[in-house]
């Protein structure tokens, strides 16, 4: 099974926008302050999206956190053992 990781998607989208920046700069040069303005707006904008990925990936952390306590709940409830080593589900 795949481990699933909001880690790798930040970065990706951390490097992806420094690079973005990177190429802008070449290729699109602009008097400093419209630069400096750009390359702000920018990393505003990197900053905002890598937080809501935070934010999602905290609360589907703690959904999948609450469904697995359930089902243990449920299947620890629903087994049952009578001391031969044989398991029987209710």
């Amino acid at each position: 099974m795949e481990k699933e990781s909001g880690g790798g998607l930040l970065t990706g989208l951390l490097v992806g926008g420094v690079i973005g920046v990177g190429l802008g700069l070449l290729y699109a040069p602009r008097p400093g302050r419209e630069t400096r303005e750009m390359i702000r707006q920018r990393a505003e904008n990197v900053r905002s999206r890598a937080g809501e990925l935070g934010d999602d990936l905290k609360e589907k952390t703690g959904e999948i956190r609450s469904m697995v306590r359930e089902r243990v709940h449920d299947i620890s409830h629903a087994v049952k053992g009578d001391g031969s080593g044989k398991v029987e589900c209710a």
